[in-house]
């Protein structure tokens, strides 16, 4: 999952979607925007969907050994100190010194008058990526409010998964991101939170919290897997071109405008599909890795263990990777998958050989 994001951000980089820190578009076709933008709903659809869904799925049982106390201060050290050191550290050289020019013709000449401009400012403090992290800790001190209150810290349950519970998740996402996105279209954010998606995000992690009250994630059937498998296939290959085609995506009175937001009937019918697609790639790969990947060697292992260190300081290493590239003659998609490749190794190498080997980083990565 988190080699996903940076193949994201590398696309996001080079494509017509998102905002990141350093974006490279001078190369841009149309047919790299559409290659990249295409990647990028099928990545975006479900990704971090399925991180707030894995990450409610331990949280029970982590608050269940600590106990209110110690788990509350391990997530405030886990979850806000990085988000802390991204803001104030990570984040003001990345912002300033790709965009130095324009900061420039806004009267910040240099970067010591860009960042005394920044730092007494909160609504200009950048998150960037470590968005998840502070949406995980409210959702967490939210969760644990209302388990506090119960006598078995919410977590017991024995209901056996059935499809009918799926197709409440995918109709509750669908329609709380139809809404949501009426005031907040995709594009748009607070603080670097994207509300669009915050109807999956919530109701992933809540799914988490009770998958494992019931044991969803080890228990679910061949039988259920296999509908939702072939719902993967029809709505990628059948649904997602006939819908695009229908609603005029590729048309440029029409474009992508009316699918992000607002009363568009194309803003509905992306909602469900995009929630629907979720779960059936969510259940199809929880299946295939419980039963075809349940193993991990040492790589896998260096891999697991330097994943959130690689979350955390990413964005600086793609940010300086992408800047080189960007004098290198080469067509965007190859740019594209060259930032992803160089980037990912050297990422993963500085988590695991310089970051977690610093005293004050290893507890919190």
């Amino acid at each position: 999952m988190i080699i996903l994001v940076v193949f994201i951000h590398a696309s996001v980089t080079y494509g017509p979607l998102g905002s990141w820190f350093y974006k490279d578009s001078a190369n841009a076709t149309e047919t790299s925007d559409v290659i990249l933008a295409i990647f990028g709903v099928f990545v975006q659809g479900f990704f971090m969907g399925m991180l707030f869904l894995l990450a409610g799925y331990f949280t029970p049982g982590s608050y269940q050994r600590k106990g209110l106390t110690r788990f509350m201060k391990d997530r405030a050290i886990r979850l806000g100190i990085p988000a802390l050191i991204f803001m104030f550290f990570i984040a003001p050289p990345i912002v300033y010194y790709p965009n130095e020019n324009y900061w420039h013709e806004q009267g910040a000449a240099t970067f010591a008058e860009w960042l005394g401009d920044y730092l007494p400012d909160p609504s200009k403090w950048d998150t960037g990526p470590l968005w998840f992290t502070l949406a995980l800790l409210a959702f967490t001190l939210v969760w644990v409010g209302f388990a506090s209150l119960r006598s078995d810290r919410g977590l017991s349950g024995n209901t056996k998964l059935r499809h009918w519970h799926l197709f409440a998740v995918v109709f509750a996402m669908g329609l709380g991101s139809f809404v949501v996105r009426i005031w907040h279209p995709i594009g748009t954010d607070v603080w670097n939170m994207q509300l669009c998606f915050f109807p999956q995000y919530i109701t992933l992690f809540l799914l988490g919290t009770v998958a494992y009250s019931n044991n969803w994630l080890l228990g679910t059937s061949k039988e259920l897997s296999r509908l939702w498998n072939l719902m993967l296939v029809v709505l990628a290959v059948a649904v997602f071109p006939i819908l695009t085609i229908a609603g005029g995506a590729l048309e440029e009175e029409i474009g992508t405008d009316a699918y992000f937001g607002g009363l568009q009937w194309q803003s509905f019918a992306f909602a469900f599909w995009v929630e629907s697609y979720c779960i059936a790639m969510i259940v199809s790969l929880l299946f295939l890795y419980r039963e075809r990947l349940n193993y991990q060697g040492r790589i896998l292992r260096y891999l697991s263990d330097n994943s959130f260190a690689v979350y955390v300081f990413h964005a600086p290493v793609m940010v300086g990777v992408g800047m080189v590239l960007h004098s290198v003659d080469l067509p965007v998609l190859l740019k594209f998958l060259v930032l992803a490749s160089c980037s990912l190794p050297l990422v993963y190498l500085l988590a695991g050989f310089v970051f977690r080997k610093i005293p004050l980083l290893r507890r919190i990565l």
